[in-house]
């Protein structure tokens, strides 16, 4: 990273600034500027008439934020546009939107979030269009779209009973944890399990809520409902762990003869070369797999049997190349052979793209982009849904939160982090999400903070002892688990290095693992009671077992020493 020093002649003290931070506040202050000139006409070269009002604007900022402008103006010489039917505070509130990339809408003020989407729509902005739906739907509780559900069944609205249904689908995570789920109807049941928009993580939450409900109905219509049932299920897509844990374990597996056979047959398709899995027989085979740039900027998978403790042959992986110095992506799994990078920057542009690499397929897939263009981000897998948070771009610190729908490839805006942050970790623990420490610009933060899908609300836990970003953080056996990390700018984390927070007490201790000291950041990935972790520059996988709280240093799992580091650490399955 490029650093300029100035000094100021009137000062005793030395102006440090980064070329990030020169560059955030032009565009901060670009923007604001911009829209002040706006505001006061000057350079203005064209006027807006809505209803009784009329704002000045600059065309080419217009065509550059609306597709609706730029068809409408492209080679023409208007100098005023009358925008018949469109409600003035809106516009004002898009026009805003155009030049400083910034909405002051709430989530609390739904009518004027409806109006500000309306006219969204009408100006064909998609991604502010997308974000108000997002907000609307999201202040609805499942209850009220399962009365409207009823209300269209009474009223034979098959459109609202279409969108109702839609929602329920890309929710369906949320609404089978509903206390209402258990009574939807087996009518209505086939309904969501056939909806176009079902968002489910590779169909283990369908499965599991397709029991949850058989075991809330009468014993003797099971047979019936399952018959029904299971050919709405895509057994291909449920995760190998899922489908031996049920069939192992589930007793409503061992009770329903026709139950266990759909799953055994599943697990045995799943093997390679049509080997047959036999019942008890170990279906994951785990991988430890890091992602790392390389020195020629290329990107490349390193695999690491846990089993056998050898290096697998690398893949490289065919994404654009990443310039070198420059903030790297994040890296996520999902399933047990989808690798996700996300965001970054490049260029010196912050990205909002997203790709997904198939490790069975040795294919590379570009998902939808985000909403918000960030590096510096959180990124983590909750129940097989993709949490982004944090992060900087162009605008500045950024504290908005996304999630990406894997099966649906449809991301939702989410409730906001407490305060604008980069360098936090983020961490899967109990079905709930958990961000832990960051960098505000000033200074390390000591909070936390966790997430609750289903109410869709962050809630401020016990702040960490001391300040930390930069670090990694796994939650495992009910704990979560934070190592390494900075303390500030030029202070690396060196006592403490391990701190363990407890959920059921609320408090975070140190321990007395001996974390090896590495000046950079941890990634970290959980396998059972372990966690293995790697460091940019450490060049070295570790282990860490949570049970004997012990520190482990595997023969042979250092990597390659011509790559820049790791930008990610997940878990794939060697069978797939």
């Amino acid at each position: 990273m490029c650093t300029i020093q100035v000094d100021k002649p009137h000062c005793p003290d030395t102006l440090v600034a980064t070329l990030d931070e020169i560059r955030m506040h032009h565009f901060t202050t670009r923007g604001d500027m911009t829209d002040e000139m706006r505001v006061q006409g000057t350079f203005t070269d064209i006027s807006l008439a809505c209803g009784a009002r009329v704002f000045t604007a600059h065309k080419a900022v217009l065509c550059a934020s609306s597709p609706y402008f730029k068809e409408l103006l492209g080679g023409g010489d208007e100098n005023s546009i009358e925008l018949e039917g469109v409600d003035p505070d809106p516009m004002e509130e898009l026009l805003h939107f155009m030049y400083t990339g910034y909405l002051t809408v709430s989530a609390e003020e739904k009518e004027r979030l409806k109006s500000v989407l309306f006219v969204a729509d009408f100006l064909q902005m998609r991604e502010v269009y997308d974000f108000c739906c997002c907000q609307i739907l999201q202040a609805m509780s499942m209850q009220a779209f399962l009365e409207a559900w009823d209300i269209a069944n009474t009223t034979n609205n098959e459109e609202m009973e279409c969108e109702v249904i839609k929602y329920l689908g890309r929710n369906f995570r949320t609404l089978h944890k509903a206390k209402e789920f258990p009574e939807l109807s087996l009518e209505r049941m086939c309904a969501l399990l056939t909806c176009s928009t079902l968002t489910v993580p590779a169909q283990d939450t369908v499965l599991r809520a397709v029991l949850t409900w058989l075991k809330h109905q009468d014993k003797e219509c099971i047979d019936t409902y399952l018959l029904t049932l299971l050919p709405l299920i895509k057994f291909q897509d449920v995760s190998l762990e899922c489908l031996q844990e049920l069939l192992e374990e589930d007793p409503l597996v061992c009770d329903y003869p026709e139950l266990e056979r759909s799953i055994t047959r599943a697990i045995s398709l799943r093997f390679l070369k049509g080997r047959v899995c036999n019942r008890g027989e170990e279906v994951f085979q785990p991988l430890v797999a890091l992602v790392v740039q390389m020195k020629d900027n290329s990107l490349v998978m390193l695999r690491y049997d846990i089993k056998k403790g050898i290096w697998l042959n690398p893949e490289r992986l065919p994404l654009p190349k990443l310039q070198r110095y420059e903030l790297i992506p994040r890296v996520v799994s999902v399933q047990d052979c989808k690798v996700y990078i996300v965001g970054g920057r490049a260029a010196g542009n912050c990205l909002n793209s997203m790709y997904m690499y198939n490790t069975a397929t040795k294919t590379i897939h570009t998902a939808r982009n985000m909403f918000n263009p960030r590096a510096g981000h959180g990124v983590c897998n909750l129940n097989g849904s993709i949490y982004v948070a944090g992060g900087f771009n162009s605008c500045g610190y950024i504290h908005c939160v996304e999630r990406y729908e894997p099966e649906d490839d449809h991301w939702t805006s989410l409730a906001p982090l407490s305060e604008t942050k980069v360098g936090i970790s983020l961490a899967a623990l109990n079905d709930r999400l958990y961000c832990v420490g960051g960098w505000d610009g000033e200074r390390g933060l000591t909070s936390t903070e966790c997430y609750d899908p289903a109410v869709n609300q962050w809630t401020r836990v016990a702040c960490l002892p001391n300040k930390r970003y930069g670090m990694g953080a796994a939650g495992v056996d009910g704990r979560l688990f934070v190592m390494g990390g900075r303390e500030d700018t030029d202070k690396w984390v060196t006592k403490d290095a391990m701190l363990v927070y407890d959920p059921s007490s609320d408090r975070w201790c140190a321990t007395d693992t001996n974390v090896p000291f590495c000046p950079d950041e941890y990634f970290m990935v959980v396998w059972k009671q372990q966690i293995w972790l790697a460091s940019f520059k450490g060049k070295q996988l570790l282990s860490y077992d949570s049970v004997k709280d012990q520190m482990i240093r595997p023969e042979q799992a250092s990597y390659l020493r011509d790559c820049w580091g790791p930008l990610g650490i997940v878990m794939l399955n060697k069978n797939i």
